[in-house]
């Protein structure tokens, strides 16, 4: 079709897809490390997620926690590969897996509303005074949620 509709940009075309790509990738990547942080600010993940950095005011550990941007781009494409061909050849057994995963909600559920015991508490609370120190992160002053 674009090299009928668009003779001289048919060269064009795949960088700028391309290009679309990337900025695409790039938002992805911006997003996750917030939602880690606003995870953490929730209760939903380990509360040094939800510092900022004192002389960045960017959400350091959430961003550190972030990969090489091929690794879950090559792993987000094995895993899509693999579950069609799995849904192509074995529909049943697919779905079979989808009822037994969803028999883990009640048990998620349970767990979440679960007071934390004060070992773990503990712990906890000692490994994220360490991290704030060594990532010079800070509890955010300001509420914005």
């Amino acid at each position: 079709f674009a090299e009928q509709a668009f003779k001289r940009l048919v060269v064009v075309i795949p960088v700028l897809v391309a290009l679309s790509c990337l900025g695409t990738l790039n938002a992805g990547s911006l997003a996750v490390s917030r939602t880690f942080f606003v995870a953490s600010r929730e209760g939903r993940w380990p509360l040094i997620f939800s510092t900022i950095n004192i002389y960045r005011n960017t959400p350091l550990p959430a961003i550190i926690l972030l990969v090489p941007l091929f690794v879950p781009v090559c792993f987000a494409t094995i895993c899509f590969f693999t579950v069609m061909l799995s849904l192509y050849s074995a529909p049943d057994s697919v779905g079979f897996g989808c009822l037994i995963i969803l028999t883990g909600l009640p048990v998620y559920y349970l767990v979440v509303k679960r007071a934390k015991s004060t070992c773990c508490s503990s712990l906890s609370n000692y490994i994220t005074l360490k991290l704030q120190i060594l990532l010079q992160g800070i509890q955010q002053e300001i509420c914005t949620y």
